[in-house]
């Protein structure tokens, strides 16, 4: 350092001229790798905005299904809630399935009978 700023004019202009160049370069090298950082960041943030995209569309999706299942579930619901009413009316003391004054059981058309004819299933008390 000390022989460039005690050398001759012709050595000194030379070495102003080499730093210029090498300053010079690294701007260059510097900007190039500035665009490069920026390509990559702009590559990357539309990679996770492609990312996030198919999420988003995933989400949605459920959504979809979620919608479609609380449909389904409240036509169930809708179904429990009037086989509820129909077997409270049926069992009710003026209802279809009440016994009759001379104490035998009565069945109900349709429904099914037990291979057992005569017994009470188990569990049952039979009604004569």
């Amino acid at each position: 350092m000390l022989d460039t700023i005690f050398k001759n004019g012709s050595g000194r202009k030379q070495n102003q001229d080499e730093l210029r160049d090498l300053v010079t370069q690294a701007r260059d090298e510097r900007e190039a790798l500035g665009a490069m950082l920026a390509k990559m960041n702009a590559d990357g943030l539309v990679r996770k905005c492609e990312s996030l995209a198919g999420m988003v569309g995933a989400y949605d999706e459920r959504a979809r299904s979620f919608e479609k299942l609380e449909a389904r579930m409240g036509g169930l619901l809708e179904q429990v809630a009037e086989a509820k009413q129909a077997s409270e009316a049926l069992t009710a003391p003026d209802g279809a399935l009440t016994m009759p004054a001379g104490g035998r059981r009565v069945e109900c058309p349709g429904a099914r009978r037990s291979g057992h004819r005569g017994r009470a299933a188990p569990g049952e008390r039979q009604v004569r």
